[in-house]
Parts: C-alpha cells; structure tokens; sequence
C-alpha cells in the first residue's frame, strides 16, 4: 500500500494541475509540475525513480512551488560555468583588432595571455571574438602545384570575356 505525502494540499495539487495544462508537456517547468502532480497521487519516492530524479530534488521543488508559485520552478541564474572573458577583456580584444584587422587568432590569443595572464583555448577565443560580432577570414587555398603564370593568363583572359558580353 502506498503512502500519500503530506506535503502537498488538495489546492496546490490543483493550482499544479492547472500551471501544467496552461504550460504544455515538453518544458522543464512541465516535468516538475508533473512530478509535484504524481507525488500528491503516488508517492514521492517512486516518482523520482520513474522520472530519473532524487527524491530531494522533488520535496525542495514542492517546497518552492508552495512559496513562490510556477515562479519558483524555473531555474536561478547563474548556474554554469563563469566566462573568462571579462569586460575588461572584451574591450582589449575589439580595441587590438581595430587596430590590425588581419590578425591571427593565435597572436591575439598571445596577446591578451600576455597582458591579463590568463590562458584559454584558441576555440574559447574564437568563440567570443564571434560574439563581438567578428568574422574570421582566412585567404583563398592556392596548391603548391599551382602555376601562377597561367592564373595570370587566365584572370587577363576572363577580364577580356566579360568585357566582350557586356557589350
């Protein structure tokens, strides 16, 4: 025979069921209210195995929606990693490329190593020079077999063609 918590009222059952037909099913906000929804029938502990979760984590999720509503069920910020690039760096970082527009990604890399003594990877750096909203450019491949006496005929050739059919 199953236990029922005593955690959670016939109102905040309810109030649950009604967050979770206005929020839909695929959310995390849905699965947490499904679970508050589950537990009030079932027990708390079985509901954590069958949907993968600790027990603990429910009981603080019932506790945060009794406090705060659906409001308490979404996650806090500042979960993750922190970002090494301050924006202090961010700044240096735009200023160095104004100033040379064709610099590699690794003299910049060294660059701000040097001055912040700080270390990342070349990716990290990639990354954010494209959230500053730079691109990364990079030459045309030419192979070493190339004869460049031919690209010189051909380009002279191909400037005479187009000259031609626009008249």
């Amino acid at each position: 025979m199953t236990s029922y918590t005593k955690l959670i009222d016939d109102n905040l059952f309810k109030q649950a069921v009604r967050e979770l037909n206005a929020i839909g099913k695929y959310a995390k906000i849905a699965i947490r209210l499904q679970s508050i929804i589950s537990s009030k029938e079932g027990n708390i502990l079985q509901t954590a195995k069958f949907l993968g979760f600790d027990r603990t984590s429910i009981i603080r999720w019932i506790k945060r929606f009794k406090k705060y509503g659906i409001a308490g069920l979404e996650d806090k910020s500042g979960r993750g990693r922190k970002t090494l690039f301050t924006n202090q760096i961010k700044a240096e970082i735009k200023a160095i490329i104004s100033q040379d527009q064709l610099i590699t990604l690794k003299k910049l890399k060294l660059k701000i190593e040097k001055k912040f003594k700080i270390t990342f990877s070349i990716s990290a750096l990639h990354n954010q020079v494209r959230l500053l909203g730079y691109s990364n450019i990079t030459g045309r491949p030419q192979h070493y077999k190339q004869d460049k006496e031919k690209l010189k005929d051909f380009k002279k050739n191909s400037n005479r063609i187009k000259r031609k059919e626009s008249k």
